[in-house]
């Protein structure tokens, strides 16, 4: 068996690759040509294969991170380990709360691998509301997270502030039917919003 294997092996290496050539069948006929083709050639790198143009492989890009956004979202909402409103009377956005719960959107750029934003952004403005952001690194991962600025806006909701335990059972179970209804629609308006994502990073086609 292993003859036979190498013997294969050798023959797949030494082989000819014979177009357009013929050989007579010693009665003045001819054998048909033959034409032999690479055993060990890749479909996918075939000459006639299409290129990835840099908008499909943004695209590509975006469609996975906007599905492990969502996948996170989901796991976020269900564990109700939501940031809470303890100081400020009405709605307010709190990235960070005392007890060092994490809004949803830090949550996913915690999730990220992205820490140090997190960190940053509760020491320098833990009231940060993200359709703010305009520039810098922060800026730079909205874009490439899968999400638009506008669903990110959705996320990232204000809170009410919690006073008693009461308030905290309310807020927690407003807080995951909101995060629910805004899984739903991520998952509805992938396709456009993954487009409106990539002419936001590329420029316009000609």
């Amino acid at each position: 068996m292993n003859r036979l294997s190498s013997l294969a092996k050798i023959l797949a290496l030494v082989v000819p690759v014979l177009v357009g050539c013929s050989q007579t069948d010693g009665q003045g006929g001819a054998y048909p040509s033959l034409a032999v083709i690479d055993p060990i050639a890749d479909p996918d790198q075939r000459a006639d294969a299409p290129l990835e143009t840099p908008r499909d492989a943004l695209e590509r890009d975006l469609r996975a991170a906007r599905a492990k956004q969502i996948a996170r979202l989901e796991t976020y909402a269900a564990a109700g380990q939501f940031a809470m409103n303890t100081d400020a009377d009405g709605l307010r956005f709190v990235w960070r709360d005392t007890a060092g719960r994490l809004c949803a959107m830090a949550d996913l750029v915690s999730a990220s691998g992205r820490k140090d934003l997190v960190d940053r952004v509760a020491h320098d403005d833990n009231a940060l509301q993200l359709a703010s952001v305009t520039s810098g690194e922060l800026h730079d991962w909205m874009l490439h997270s899968g999400l638009t600025v506008e669903e990110i806006q959705l996320v990232q909701e204000p809170g009410f502030r919690v006073r008693q335990q009461p308030d905290l059972a309310w807020e927690i179970a407003r807080k995951r039917d909101h995060l629910r209804a805004v899984v739903e629609r991520l998952q509805a308006d992938t396709d456009r919003s993954i487009a409106i994502a990539v002419d936001r990073l590329l420029p316009p086609r000609a």
